[in-house]
């Protein structure tokens, strides 16, 4: 059982057979249905008959072991026995669909299943007519109320299918999805509930299907919510689409296992090119501004590319500013970045990634985590007067900041330890914890006076440093003392500005000048306890870090062999340019002169994101400003990808993309943060009854009429009409669509109340909860 995919005891009486599924979504006993099935073993094959009855008489023929689908749309008649109708074969559209797996690089679970088909629901107005379970994921149903005629064609409806494949795209883009599969031609088969589902070889699942409550919805209705949503279309896609759909519609022999594949769509240069050349009137600029997006996403926006996508632009009669201006625009849009986080590829683009990956798994801590402290280490031993060309204002430095962000016993100081092993370094790391502000700058030097009457000289230490933090609840403290400079002498480390303070007293007077000192910086930080690092946003400190997850959720079973660690020489030094041999510890207090300085080259891809944001800061357009903040960081962790692989002199187009590929992560890894902090602090007003409106009802006892106490009475009355206990996803769809937003708050005055316990499910399958009324509220 999976609770979490709607198949619990509970619900068995909305669970349908393939005939209730077919007259669902609206087939008639007229309609020439399209069944396809491939014995395990065996071959490929496809008839098409008519009717629903006919359907499932068929169905019930099929030989087992067999995988079975049906075409969801109806066929023309004419198509012989073997032929299963290709696009241009089918008749109607009866419905809108989804395929959405769950497993590496999908949807990570079930709840993320629930939610995107929730929001689909949301944007639609109404909920899927079935979902059917096809045991490696979910497809839900909305059953259209009108056909297809001469109002609205065969080649309407292809179009209307492409959009409403990139309104699924990009919600489940919303979700961080990184794959959805392009199941949206008009002549796509899809599972039979009541069969067996034989995916690779695998433990077979039964395919099921259960009826979801939603209502029809006209075409012009659906239409209009893509409108409203800006969703296009764009006939590359679709030409893109033919290909990918070539080898079922010319049944030859690799059908069998294009039907188990993982079809995805991508963007070739020519196909973003031809995109832009047949934009329709009025949709120029957008659909150029897509294509540059796309490419971007991809890391394919190459100045090829953008010199193709800038003379077809030029030819639809776009102006050149706005061309240029579009494509930056693209370029720079934080959506950009990889929400698609192919993992398995970054690990692989490297051999030393590839090898962090299996140390940190042979060491049984996390990659994420090993990667976080080993880039600290790396960037900690390249000399602080090499730094980032003034892309802003001035110079920038190369000082790194990461949080590990784990629960408790995740492993953070193993990693720590598992870098510091795979990552040797000719140059020591000297590491050191973190203390106060005023106390920063006296870990590099120190003050001494010259005999007792003489003046006091600045004696330094060393010039690099990587500060530790292996518990954020240090940070917590310091940073809630009296007067605490911390988090203010951090930020300004970050950026390789002078730290010191101006005493009165000459033996604290320590001084580190610009770009003379190298700091990084780690801290652990617990999940629920990461509020230290997290209210200091409207000062940047959050976004200067790197967020990485400590844990592993792909681990293997079997320990890996260890493989080799990654060995990184001294900095070459720079000869010439006003350097000179001495030792950069004795030079801290000394102002750096900019021929001192080596400037790292940077990509112009780089360069164009960093200036885009900069020009529309200047010009006072609505550009997040904590986006600079982003920039440097990507620019830092390339830099640090760069050294890793043993280059020294500039970064190229893959470091920028890599470095992309991090920060998408670190994205994810601090969101996750903030939402757990949240939650508790919901959950912690919720039970303490503070502050106003819904909070200082709930202490008052008085939220009968309130919208969260409504949920939690449905929630109660539910329990109470099933037994005592459901599933938590069938309680959220039993919640309407508008009050789904106060679930969560509902269930937490539940079970902090004591009315309800929250316990794993105990079923097969996805991880999942279930709601259980405490035994004094089941005898109420």
């Amino acid at each position: 059982m999976t609770p979490d995919s709607g198949k619990d005891d509970a619900t068995e009486a909305s669970q349908v057979d393939f005939g209730q599924l077919l007259a669902m979504i609206g087939h008639t006993e007229s309609d020439r249905i399209a069944i396809c099935s491939k014995p395990v073993g065996g071959e490929f094959m496809a008839t098409v008959v008519t009717g629903i009855r006919e359907a499932v008489e068929f169905v019930n023929t099929l030989r087992q072991p067999t995988d079975v689908w049906f075409g969801v749309n109806s066929r023309r008649s004419g198509l012989q026995r073997g032929q299963k109708g290709s696009a241009a074969d089918c008749v109607d559209l009866v419905a809108l669909w989804a395929d959405l797996d769950v497993g590496e690089g999908k949807c990570p679970d079930y709840a993320t299943c629930d939610a995107i088909i929730d929001d689909l629901s949301e944007i639609l107005g109404t909920a899927p007519v079935a979902v059917v379970h096809s045991g490696h994921g979910l497809h839900p149903y909305w059953r259209l109320s009108d056909e297809v005629d001469e109002n609205f064609g065969i080649a309407s409806a292809r179009e209307l299918m492409d959009r409403w494949g990139n309104l699924v795209r990009a919600v489940a883009a919303k979700y961080l999805v990184a794959k959805i599969d392009n199941v949206f031609n008009l002549d796509r088969i899809l599972r039979v509930p009541g069969t067996l589902n034989y995916k690779d070889g695998q433990k077979p699942c039964e395919v099921i299907a259960r009826r979801h409550g939603g209502e029809p919805i006209s075409i012009a209705e659906v239409i209009s919510a893509l409108d409203r949503f800006g969703i296009g279309h764009d006939e590359c896609a679709r030409a893109n689409t033919a290909v990918v759909y070539a080898d079922v519609n010319g049944d030859d022999e690799n059908s069998a296992s294009w039907v188990n594949s993982d079809a995805y769509q991508t963007f070739s240069p020519e196909c973003l090119v031809e995109r832009v050349k047949n934009a329709a009137d009025g949709r120029r600029n957008t659909t150029l501004f897509g294509a540059a997006k796309d490419a971007a996403r991809q890391g394919d926006l190459s100045e090829d590319l953008i010199a193709g996508l800038t003379s077809a632009a030029r030819k639809s009669g776009l102006a050149e500013a706005e061309i240029s201006s579009t494509i930056r625009s693209a370029e720079s849009s934080p959506d950009i970045e990889p929400t698609q986080i192919d993992e398995d590829a970054f690990w692989a683009a490297r051999d030393e990634l590839r090898r962090l990956r299996q140390f940190a798994r042979a060491r049984r801590v996390g990659p994420w985590a090993v990667f976080g402290y080993a880039l600290a280490r790396a960037v900690a031993v390249i000399p602080p007067t090499v730094v980032l060309p003034p892309l802003v204002g001035s110079h920038a430095s190369l000082n790194m900041f990461v949080a590990l962000v784990g629960p408790s016993g995740a492993g953070k100081g193993g990693a720590s330890g598992a870098a510091a092993d795979w990552l040797d370094t000719d140059e020591d790391v000297f590491t050191a914890t973190v203390g106060s502000g005023e106390g920063l700058a006296k870990v590099f030097a120190f003050k001494q006076r010259v005999g007792k009457t003489g003046p006091w000289v600045q004696h330094g230490l060393r010039a690099a440093v990587l500060f530790d933090a292996p518990e954020v609840d240090n940070l917590i403290a310091l940073t809630n003392r009296n007067s605490a400079t911390l988090l203010p002498q951090l930020r300004s480390a970050y950026s390789g500005e002078e730290l010191g303070f101006s005493y009165a007293d000459p033996a604290k007077a320590v001084r580190l000048c610009a770009h003379r000192y190298r700091l990084c910086l780690t801290v652990g930080v617990q999940p629920g306890r990461g509020r230290a690092l997290l209210d200091d946003a409207d000062g940047g400190t959050p976004q200067r870090f790197v967020w990485l997850p400590s844990d592993d959720a792909d681990a293997p079973d079997e320990v890996p062999d260890l493989p080799a660690g990654r060995h990184l020489p001294r900095w070459p030094q720079q000869v010439g340019h006003g350097v000179t041999p001495t030792a950069p510890q004795t030079q801290l207090d000394i102002p750096v002169t900019p021929a001192a300085l080596r400037e790292l080259g940077v990509p112009d891809v780089a360069k164009r994101a960093v200036d885009f944001h900069r020009v529309a800061m200047l010009r006072g357009s609505a550009a997040d400003p904590l986006d600079g903040h982003r920039l440097l960081c990507r620019l830092k962790v390339a830099v640090g990808l760069m050294w890793l692989g043993g280059r020294t002199d500039q970064i190229s187009d893959d470091d920028w993309h890599l470095a992309g590929i991090v920060m998408a992560v670190s994205d994810r890894t601090r969101r996750g943060v903030v939402a757990l902090l949240r939650s508790k602090a919901n959950a912690e007003n919720l039970s303490r009854g503070r502050a106003e409106g819904v909070r200082e009802a709930v202490k008052s006892g008085v939220v009968r009429d309130s919208q969260i106490q409504r949920v939690a009475d449905k929630i109660v009355r539910k329990l109470k009409e099933s037994g005592g206990e459901l599933a938590r996803s069938e309680l959220r769809r039993a919640i309407r669509y508008g009050d789904r937003a106060h679930f969560d708050d509902a269930e937490a005055i539940l079970v902090d109340s004591g009315r309800v316990d929250k316990l794993p499910s105990v079923n097969s399958g996805p991880e999942g909860f279930v709601l259980r009324l405490s035994g004094e509220e089941a005898s109420k």
